[in-house]
């Protein structure tokens, strides 16, 4: 078998599936985490590589296949979120897709072995709109001369590409380049690999993670999987080792890296198919799911649980068909077993949790199910919420699928139109969880979350998941009460305090004195509660206006008034002062 594998999707370059989420009413009988969705797809062809999600909820699937539910299809094909045929789209591929990764402005790039596309040229990638009409600036730009099985988008929207090539735009890159967004070649990005690149992924502090099965990167030993500074110079630090072709490399919440290929050891450590390193390369020594065959692709839940996909039948010594899931721990998750009749060659996770597999398979749990399936997973957890004004957070957990870059954006017109943040997600701790801060929102909008997923083939795949909520923030509230002090003699400052007289809740507020009709000395000083005595006041009242601002810029104002008196009641004697 592993030897068909090293032939299939080594030297034939067999081609990706993509798939985005769909929804379907779920019968009762189908319940349990693993069990096989009622969709049905009815394709005809070899093989789905890829699963890739869009926002809006549609499902790209592409690979090698030539019909989607009775309907011709060449190699891509696109689902509407109810799991029907889109019949306007049809980018007709002429090869193998391997990669198929979404954009944030809802392009859509493509990587394989392919000549044409929508009968136009294009060599092996190529970037389709939305509605999957050909990108005709793109790629006479790019014009790779061999297989692209991965590309990743950068946070800054550069487009990385690995593969098996010697040339990018005519230039040489062998197995590794970098493009802009609209497909120029980075003249100063060249890691020079001597071997083809599976995977690429790219770490939160934008260092860049490629496997494949080469032994020198930038003439420097580094045997299957190295790490890249951003400016493409090899990590002399980072060398795990591997002993065997890693298929796939997917980064964890923590920073942890899982590998997954057809090796036995890593670090001169028994590995077998799957093991996990540190971000300083050390290697897990507790992480070991001792697996019988290749690992080629992984996705990560936002509780930390990892799915397996490839060509295996064991998993920890239990019997685990093609597709198993381990805690985060690596122990296999006993309730969890699928049992897929042949090959998986795609895994990836829908925003609801719901799992995406692609292969060469024609039964799930003895269900028929040719080349793709959707399986039933545990409950996704995830919450949109504006924590303050100057702050967004985005909960994630359970099965929804980690992401691994995320930008918040803002509507005021009912979600018709949105427009970015600004400014760099970051994670919680190491949690799933993403946050933004430094903002200033308004008092009431809708904020939406996009965040880029990891899988497919190779993992070199990714998929766009969105999350939509309105807010409203609690808007400030001034309470005035009027105060008396007694007339002490001299230069003093009378003090406000906030369980006192004034008190000014809110968004980051601040309060001051704005007016006041009489002077006879009084002259405001800082922001309340403060106000600086000149001369002993001449006892009588003096009417204020109080004012209070949020961040925001609202603000409420109050009028009241002070009393300078010797006569104060003790429930109006409530503030402080200070002689100076």
């Amino acid at each position: 078998m592993l030897e068909f594998f090293k032939l299939r999707h080594v030297r034939r370059h067999c081609v990706i599936a993509l798939l985005a989420s769909v929804v379907v009413s779920l019968p009762g009988a189908y319940a349990a985490p693993g069990d096989v969705d009622p969709l049905d797809l009815n394709i005809v062809g070899s093989d789905v590589l890829v699963s890739a999600v869009q926002p809006d909820g549609k499902t790209i699937i592409a690979g090698n296949f030539g019909s989607v539910l009775g309907q011709a299809r060449n190699n891509i094909a696109r689902l509407n979120a109810n799991g029907t045929l889109d019949a306007g789209f049809n980018p007709n591929v002429n090869g193998g897709v391997y990669s198929v990764t979404v954009q944030a402005d809802g392009q859509i790039l493509l990587g394989g072995i392919f000549t044409t596309v929508a009968g136009t040229p294009r060599n092996n990638i190529a970037r389709v709109a939305a509605n999957g009409t050909l990108d005709s600036g793109f790629n006479p730009k790019v014009n790779v001369n061999g297989g692209v099985y991965s590309v990743e988008i950068q946070a800054d929207g550069q487009i990385l590409l690995g593969g098996s090539f010697t040339t990018v735009a005519g230039t040489t890159r062998n197995n590794m380049a970098r493009v802009a967004a609209n497909g120029t070649l980075d003249a100063g990005f060249n890691p020079d690999v001597n071997g083809f690149v599976n995977g690429v992924a790219v770490q939160a502090d934008g260092q860049i993670l490629l496997g494949g099965g080469f032994t020198t990167v930038a003439g420097t030993p580094r045997n299957r999987i190295a790490r890249l500074a951003v400016n493409g110079t090899l990590d002399a630090g980072f060398n795990p080792n591997v002993n065997g072709v890693v298929r796939s490399v997917a980064v964890q919440v923590d920073g942890q890296i899982l590998l997954g290929g057809q090796f036995t050891t890593v670090t001169g450590t028994p590995r077998n198919y799957i093991a996990r390193v540190a971000a300083n390369s050390t290697l897990d020594a507790d992480f070991d799911p001792n697996v019988n065959g290749p690992v080629v692709s992984v996705a990560v839940q936002a509780d930390g649980q990892i799915l397996l996909g490839g060509i295996f039948t064991t998993v920890a010594g239990a019997s685990r068909n093609r597709i198993a899931r381990v805690a985060a721990n690596g122990t296999l998750d006993a309730g969890f077993n699928p049992n897929v009749s042949t090959s998986v060659y795609s895994v990836a996770l829908q925003a609801d949790g719901q799992i995406l597999l692609g292969g060469q398979f024609t039964t799930v749990a003895g269900t028929p199910r040719k080349l793709f399936a959707r399986l039933i997973n545990d409950p996704a957890a995830q919450s949109l919420s504006a924590v303050s004004a100057t702050q967004v957070l985005w909960s994630r957990g359970g099965s929804t699928p980690d992401v691994i870059q995320t930008t918040f954006e803002l509507s005021i017109d009912g979600g018709s139109s949105y427009t970015p943040l600004g400014g760099t997600a970051t994670r919680v701790d190491s949690t799933a969880n993403w946050q933004l801060s430094g903002l200033s929102l308004p008092a009431s909008g809708q904020l939406r979350a996009l965040g880029r997923t990891s899988g497919g083939h190779f993992n070199g795949s990714s998929s766009m998941v969105q999350q939509v909520a309105s807010f409203s923030l609690a808007g400030i509230t001034l309470t005035v009460t009027p105060s008396c002090v007694p007339p002490i003699g001299g230069a003093h400052t009378v003090f406000w305090k906030s369980t006192g007289f004034v008190n000014c809740t809110g968004p980051a507020s601040d309060c001051s004195v704005s007016t006041w009709s009489q002077t006879n000395g009084l002259t405001t000083s800082g922001s309340l509660p403060l106000l600086t005595c000149q001369n002993a006041p001449i006892p009588g009242t003096y009417p204020l206006i109080i004012s209070c601002t949020d961040v925001r810029g609202q603000s409420q104002s109050q009028s009241t008034q002070l009393t300078i008196s010797n006569n104060c009641a003790p429930g109006e004697f409530r503030n402080g002062f200070e002689g100076n």
